[in-house]
């Protein structure tokens, strides 16, 4: 600190170390204001400079705050304290390999920040490294607990058990333990231990240990669990199984517990042989388990014909009895098999046939209540709806919600249903009233809430969804991002993008990209808390599941959203750019014509007029009045900013925002066929051939079937001849091209072929759009055609396959065309409750 307070006067020295203290309590904007104070006086002072950096990168003003804090290190460049702030300002700004460069530069004057490398080291996965720096870590502080168990956690992360063994050893052998007080942590340690010997293979070794350590650990369930494992790990399957029993008992809804059970006992799902002695053996659990709803439905996954009757329905009978509302989705998962989807509905329209007649159940004389009937009803019009006969499914619910009191359930069902059949309008105004009968309840909120964003009442799906935000909330939708509401901002995006809002619905889904950059940097919270609590079997779920965070569906559809909506963007501004080029010409011919009948010196008065018009834009985009509404904007929270989305709509290059997502969504999502469709439709629009040639392929490998394959096949040989680079592919790549095209004659005739029915239709539509120029007579005459193809075949699809391909039309012919008009009014004669077209 002494250095960092060279040149300073005293009054100065305060201020820093209250710059220092602003920071660490996150109150950026007072410590911005201070740095300000001391430079005002010391404008050379580098410590001060790159604390300034490091408030406005924390201000989300990165552009500005990086280079100030460079400018701090250059003025002090023998400061740890200076590259230690750079550092941080690039780990802010998720730059974590300049984060590195620049700690190890501090370390070079101060090895104090070495607690701050270890957590970049173990952020970033980079464990060789992190092993070497918790060595010299332990090195300076040879008697920390905490440290000495962080190196033998970066040994087990760098898969150096036999080290990480030796330095638990250590810590258990040389430290004094209250196990009274650090029961939780020693219990904790004595388990990590055992799991690390477990991972060297030494599975004998493993169970002697756990047996020696049985009396200290408190953590009973997961001591039971790792006797269970090992034994059946050992081959002793009969003491698995008792162990498997007794964790059963603690949780017989619990799938791991009862499939290991089963294969104690050599039994396996996979094996139909094994099927009726898996049947018996749960059988037998249920029996002894009556709460556990997993047994109960398990068995029907097995059995067949008569014997899934019999026991289905008894099992629903008891169900309608108990009037457990949720009972139609416990049996759908039996749904994938069709016969016991037929069998389903015989069984309870059977049990409804029967209580209508006789009041009772079938082979049973006892008079049921009421409500059994009810429940049975309920059951079929779910069933209906799932397998696509909604007016019947809607038939059966209106009737249920005549003649019963108002009830939450039949009204979701109704708005799930109107929502099948394309009637969101409906959907929303019925969900709405099941809402008003318990406004206490968030659930049901919340399915409001996403029924309005579905129809595009985004103002009302607001007021709705922040009903249950709390009331002195300054800014509620600021609240909802905060609280990380995910599926609310798809929801908004999604309304946002289908209704051509191309800035609004980059901002909502990017908004969901950074709340899932902002949950993989928690991490940066538990790689010290772990060393003092002890926690390390979580803290290595926890790396699992870091590992895993951005291949899950919410983040990849918030990110193809993204990469459609800059696709999209990208064509608008080359249709805009065109028909700008197109006027600009048609004027310069105008202004020639006059010239010449008007003469030299009106010419020189329009010259003149233009330079008077020059200044405003200069004005607009000046330095100062963009640092204005920078200051001004900061004092907002960050989703306040740009409420139309502007910011996006700018974008200068819009497919290279759209590669720079591709290339995050291959990292986890290499073989998804709706990744490779985008990159290959990116690569086509910057004209990068060869790259679309190896999405194609690719693509192939995943769905050889696509027919987007086929569609996309055509597309890229067709560009590849008209294309000046003849060499872009080689022969033999052009040849695999043609087989899978079937050698075309002419691209767009063979796209209209393929487009055969609305699922290839979507991928048709974006042919159309790569082949041929906005507003073109061969673009139109290819939607028309394709329009022509759907009058004949969407009879077929479902109401959600029609808005696919009503909103990819839109997307490829604009959101008020005449063929989307045309389209639309087709779709709504087919689909004559809908009324999203």
């Amino acid at each position: 600190m002494a250095s960092a307070l060279d040149g300073l006067s005293h009054k100065e020295q305060t201020l820093f170390k209250s710059v220092l203290k602003l920071f660490e309590i996150r109150q950026y904007k007072k410590g911005l204001r201070t740095c300000d104070q001391i430079l005002a006086k010391s404008p050379n002072h580098g410590e001060t400079l790159a604390m300034k950096g490091l408030f406005l990168v924390n201000l989300n003003r990165a552009e500005e705050g990086i280079p100030i804090a460079k400018e701090g290190v250059m003025k002090s460049i023998s400061s740890s304290i200076s590259w230690h702030v750079l550092g941080l300002a690039y780990r802010a700004d998720r730059n974590f390999p300049e984060a590195i460069k620049c700690y190890h530069k501090s370390i070079e004057f101060d090895d104090a920040m070495l607690r701050d490398l270890a957590i970049l080291y173990s952020q970033t996965c980079r464990y060789q490294e992190l092993v070497e720096t918790r060595e010299k870590i332990v090195e300076k502080f040879p008697k920390d607990r905490m440290f000495r168990v962080g190196l033998a956690v970066a040994y087990q992360l760098n898969n150096q058990l036999d080290k990480a063994i030796d330095t638990i050893n250590e810590v258990l052998a040389n430290e004094t333990w209250d196990v009274e007080k650090q029961k939780a942590e020693y219990t904790e340690l004595l388990l990590y231990k055992n799991w690390l010997i477990e991972l060297t293979g030494d599975i004998q070794k493993a169970y002697d240990n756990l047996k020696d350590i049985k009396g200290h650990v408190t953590d009973i369930t997961s001591l039971i669990s790792q006797r269970a494992n090992l034994l059946f790990k050992l081959g002793q399957k009969e003491k698995a199984a008792k162990a498997y029993e007794m964790l059963i008992e603690r949780n017989p809804d619990s799938i791991e517990y009862i499939e290991k059970y089963l294969v104690c006992h050599g039994l396996s799902v996979e094996d139909p042989k094994s099927h009726k002695a898996i049947v018996e053996v749960l059988g037998d659990l249920t029996r002894r388990f009556p709460t556990s709803n997993v047994l109960k439905i398990w068995p029907l996954k097995l059995v067949h014909g008569d014997e899934f009757r019999k026991m289905a329905e008894s099992l629903t009978i008891s169900a309608f009895r108990k009037e457990i509302p949720s009972h139609f989705n416990s049996m759908k998962v039996l749904y994938s098999d069709q016969q016991k989807e037929k069998a389903m509905r015989e069984v309870v329209e059977g049990i409804l046939q029967s209580l209508e007649r006789t009041g009772s159940v079938p082979n049973s004389q006892n008079k049921e209540e009421p409500s059994c009937r009810y429940w049975a009803e309920y059951y079929l019009s779910q069933h209906y709806d799932f397998v696509g006969e909604h007016d019947l499914a809607l038939k059966i619910i209106a009737g249920l919600i005549e003649s019963s009191d108002p009830s939450t359930e039949l009204l979701m069902a109704k708005a799930k249903i109107l929502k099948h059949i394309g009637n969101l309008s409906g959907a929303k105004d019925v969900m709405n009233e099941a809402r008003k009968l318990d406004l206490s309840d968030r659930f049901v909120n919340n399915k409001t809430a996403k029924y309005m964003a579905r129809n595009g009442d985004l103002e009302d799906a607001e007021n709705t969804i922040t009903m249950f935000v709390r009331n002195d909330a300054a800014n509620k939708l600021q609240e909802l991002v905060d609280m990380q509401c995910c599926w609310y901002l798809y929801e908004v995006a999604q309304a946002h993008h289908r209704q051509g809002s191309l800035g609004l619905a980059l901002k909502y889904y990017h908004q969901i990209e950074k709340i899932y950059n902002d949950m993989y940097d928690d991490q940066f919270d538990f790689h010290l808390y772990v060393l003092r609590k002890c926690t390390f079997r979580s803290y290595n779920r926890l790396l699992s599941w870091a590992s895993q965070l951005f291949s899950k569906k919410e983040f990849v559809a918030a990110v193809l959203g993204s990469i459609e909506c800059y696709i999209q963007l990208y064509d608008s501004q080359v249709q805009a750019s065109k028909k700008k080029a197109n006027e600009t010409a048609a004027s310069t011919s105008t202004n020639g014509s006059s010239k010449k009948s008007a003469g030299g010196s009106k010419g020189k008065g329009k010259t003149k007029g233009k330079s008077k018009k020059a200044p405003p834009p200069a004005k607009v985009a000046s330095g100062k009045s963009t640092k204005t509404n920078q200051d001004e904007d900061n004092t907002k929270p960050d989703f306040t900013k740009d409420p139309k989305g502007q910011k996006y709509l700018k974008t200068p290059k819009p497919l290279d925002e759209a590669l720079k997502l591709l290339d995050r969504l291959q990292q986890v999502s290499y073989r998804d066929s709706r990744v490779l469709c985008l990159g290959f439709e990116v690569y086509i629009r910057k004209g990068d051939l060869e790259n679309a040639f190896a999405m194609l392929q690719r693509l192939k490998q995943t769905d050889f079937n696509s027919q987007s394959v086929k569609i996309y096949s055509v597309v890229l040989l067709a560009l590849i001849s008209r294309s000046a680079d003849k060499g872009a592919l080689q022969p033999e790549d052009i040849e695999q091209v043609q087989s899978l095209s079937d050698e075309f004659s002419d691209a767009a005739t063979k796209v209209l072929e393929l487009a055969s029915n609305p699922k290839s239709a979507q991928a048709a539509f974006s042919a159309i759009g790569m082949l041929f120029e906005a507003e073109s007579k061969e673009r139109d005459d290819g939607l028309l055609t394709i329009q022509k193809a759907l009058e004949l075949d969407s009879t077929t699809a479902s109401a959600n396959d029609a808005l696919s391909v009503y909103s990819a039309l839109k997307s490829v012919s604009g959101q008020k065309s005449e063929i989307v008009r045309s389209v639309g009014d087709h779709f709504s004669s087919i689909y004559s409750q809908a009324s999203c077209f």
